[in-house]
């Protein structure tokens, strides 16, 4: 993962991850972003909802992988909620604000989520009662 991807854009120098660690952390997390988020919000400048699509062992991984990245930036407070997918709450100290847009873009640019407008591929087949394979077909 390069910087212009995100990949240092939300690494803060308070962080504990090893330099050479984070581009693989980077790409966990975009990987995630790319195969599962459906939504994002952003309701205030220190909170961003990521709605995940709900996946065999992926509420597992997320845990996994929140755990992992609140143990080097202990700033991070990640919240996973089970209900119609998967919601994931991060929340960060108004000092760590800019870590947080870095995540947002991140996942931005990994979904393909690029306005409010913009659907992907899942959200066009379950209007349409369609599988998202069938539709990607």
């Amino acid at each position: 993962m390069s910087e212009d991807e995100g990949g240092e854009a939300w690494a803060p120098s308070v962080c504990t991850l090893p330099t050479a660690d984070r581009p693989m952390r980077v790409a966990e997390f975009h990987r995630l972003f790319a195969e599962a988020l459906r939504d994002l919000d952003r309701p205030e400048p220190s909170r961003l909802l990521l709605s995940l699509e709900q996946a065999p062992g992926r509420a597992d991984t997320v845990r996994e992988l929140t755990r992992r990245e609140s143990a080097c930036c202990s700033f991070f407070v990640s919240i996973l909620r089970e209900q119609d997918g998967l919601l994931l709450e991060v929340a960060v100290p108004p000092a760590h604000v800019a870590v947080l847009d870095g995540v947002a873009e991140l996942a931005t640019r990994a979904s393909g989520l690029m306005d409010a407008g913009t659907l992907r591929t899942g959200q066009v087949a379950e209007a349409a009662g369609l599988n998202p394979q069938t539709l990607r077909y």
